[in-house]
């Protein structure tokens, strides 16, 4: 669910590269002891998005309770603070099975996308909703957080 593509205007070998990800989760359908979290897989394409190859993964490290929903790819066009133009940034919403709580997240890659380190926690919150009467997440934004190593 939640398809979403990126390119990457930062590619060292000068391809075509494109990145895409969405929410996988594997226990949907299985008895509930089944304890497989959701997590966003990476695809790549290095040649506009003809054909895609797995890449990586990006999996909650941590609350462990598994990454749900709208994931977003995002690669800095210059340096930013200590981060170098190129990395790619994950925006990552961290949700437990009960659905009672949720985390909006960063995960940095200076690596095209391959490997990840968490940066940081944006927002937290409750119950993640889509009423108008409800708010999922509360508290202060902290966005330069992003910008940590």
């Amino acid at each position: 669910m939640y398809l979403r593509v990126t390119r990457l205007d930062y590619d060292d070998l000068g391809r075509d590269t494109l990145l895409a990800t969405f929410e996988h989760c594997e226990s949907w359908g299985r008895p509930p002891e089944y304890d497989d979290k959701p997590y966003f897989p990476i695809y790549r394409s290095v040649n506009g998005g003809q054909t895609w190859s797995m890449f990586s993964e990006l999996r909650d490290t941590q609350s462990e309770w598994g990454l749900r929903y709208q994931p977003d790819l995002f690669q800095l066009p210059p340096d930013i603070g200590p981060r170098d133009a190129g990395t790619v940034l994950a925006g990552v919403n961290s949700i437990p099975n009960d659905l009672s709580e949720t985390s909006l997240e960063f995960y940095a890659s200076e690596d095209h996308g391959k490997k990840r380190e968490y940066a940081s926690t944006i927002v937290t919150g409750g119950f993640p909703t889509l009423t108008a009467d409800t708010v999922g997440v509360n508290g202060e934004i902290v966005l330069p957080d992003i910008l940590r190593k």
